[in-house]
């Protein structure tokens, strides 16, 4: 109730008896009255109301000039206009501006209009509750995200290539739903697991992760399920399991389409009922954990050939979150080298080793297969074999990637052979392909590509719709 009390209304109307009734009818609100609507409108440049309520025809200024001007001046949360003159027209005006919430006729009735402004009153105090977890969201999402700038520089990428997935995090954070992380290996999901952890409900409890296909099959039940003593051979002592270990807190599952379908069955079970048993054991527990799951393969597939079950799917896969591959983040790919590299230098106690802009070309030209954790590797083994008495690496420390890329072009010709030999594609066909993909690598700009490949125009002109020539 004090909430309510403390709401600020603005109330504007030429009829002192209107003005009157309502202040003595409503004393437990803040009520502001005025019947002149300009000086009503020079309060609202100086005070911000949650809801305002005004009559259509006043003289010098009608309710929906002042409720445009009040729009200017502060966001208020409610209108309500009072009017004895429904006109359609006018109604239509008022709601297509967002400008009134309810429209109320004259002659006033104050028994009906104490139901009407408490509506308002509750409209107007869950509007403000949203608004206070948005920015609460929006401060836990930057305060967290700084914090783990600090600690983990990979998610400088997702910042930039990430926008719409990490303006939803927060939302999803602090949801209990399952998330699912999808993309290639080494883009960043299990950093990514870690952030959406830490900006949950469940921060302050365990954060428990083990990756699926990294351990033998015949143990992974043993270390999901845990065991009894004399379970099985070896089973010296009793022993939780991960998902034991996470209760309370968040179970992430690397590599969920690693897992079998007999554990799949388990799991689906254990989500489901909220319960487990150890392995040799009958007795059931009660579990609480959010699941967080990451792929890189595509499950629906799996669900196609009867290798993941599809209820199980739809259970860890509430929410969905995909990483790019570094290829698909070229735009942001070269900052990121360079801040990357500035960070293992120091790490590694070379602070002034810097990246020529030779090497740094040389860098993000590398197609990245191995994302970010080849990347990774790379600027440490990079950094660590330096000389001491060199402070500029040059494009040559990394020469040993284009054999790399070599390898992995001299496998793409292989697949074209194969696709000329099948009679699925030919010169022309592939001509024109090529040409696009280096358009595309311009942003279409085929002045830009004739500079770099020394390709005449004609030929790009003759592959591009003529009415996006540039």
């Amino acid at each position: 109730m004090d909430e309510q009390q403390n709401l600020n209304i603005l109330l504007v109307d030429d009829e002192p008896i209107i003005l009157d009734s309502i202040t003595k009818f409503f004393p437990q609100y803040k009520i502001t009255p005025f019947s002149n609507p300009n000086e009503a409108l020079e309060k609202l440049k100086a005070h911000v109301f949650d809801i305002i309520i005004v009559d259509y025809r006043m003289p010098e200024l009608t309710g929906l000039e002042l409720l445009i001007q009040a729009r200017k001046y502060g966001e208020y949360h409610y209108g309500i206009l009072f009017t004895a003159y429904a006109e359609k027209d006018l109604l239509e005006e008022f709601i297509n501006k967002e400008l009134i919430n309810k429209v109320i006729e004259k002659p006033l009735q104050l028994e009906q209009f104490e139901k009407d402004l408490e509506q308002a009153i509750k409209a107007t105090l869950e509007l403000k509750q949203k608004q206070r977890e948005a920015q609460q969201y929006r401060y836990l999402y930057q305060h967290t995200l700084n914090d783990y700038l600090a600690q983990n520089s990979k998610l400088y990428l997702f910042q930039k290539s990430m926008q719409e997935t990490m303006s939803v995090l927060p939302n999803a954070a602090q949801s209990e739903e399952s998330i699912m992380l999808t993309g290639d290996t080494g883009t960043g999901k299990s950093v990514m697991a870690s952030l959406i952890h830490s900006m949950s409900k469940r921060k302050e409890l365990p954060f428990v992760k083990i990756n699926c296909g990294a351990i033998p099959e015949n143990l992974l039940e043993s270390e999901l399920f845990g065991h009894t003593k004399g379970a099985f051979t070896g089973a010296n002592k009793d022993k939780p399991g991960k998902i034991e270990l996470a209760q309370g807190g968040t179970l992430f599952l690397d590599e969920i389409g690693e897992l079998k379908p007999e554990l799949q069955t388990k799991l689906l079970h254990v989500i489901q009922e909220k319960t487990i048993s150890r392995i040799g054991s009958n007795q059931e527990q009660k579990i609480d954990f959010r699941l967080i799951t990451a792929t890189n393969k595509n499950l629906a597939s799996g669900i196609a050939a009867n290798e993941f079950r599809e209820d199980l799917f739809y259970r860890i896969s509430v929410i969905c979150f995909h990483l790019p591959p570094l290829k698909e983040r070229k735009a942001e790919l070269e900052p990121f080298i360079e801040h990357m590299f500035s960070e293992y230098a120091a790490q590694l106690a070379r602070p002034k080793l810097k990246l020529s802009s030779a090497a740094l070309t040389r860098l993000t030209h590398y197609t990245w297969p191995g994302n970010l954790r080849e990347l990774e590797n790379v600027l440490k083994r990079a950094i660590i074999l330096a000389g001491t008495n060199v402070n500029v690496l040059d494009s040559k420390v990394f020469s040993y990637l284009d054999n790399q890329q070599n390898s992995s072009l001299d496998q793409l010709i292989s697949d074209l052979a194969n696709h000329f030999i099948a009679g699925e594609l030919n010169f022309k066909t592939l001509e024109n392909m090529l040409l696009l993909a280096v358009l595309a690598e311009f942003d279409g700009k085929i002045t830009k590509a004739v500079e770099i490949t020394g390709i005449d125009k004609n030929r790009f002109y003759r592959i591009k719709p003529q009415k996006d020539k540039t």
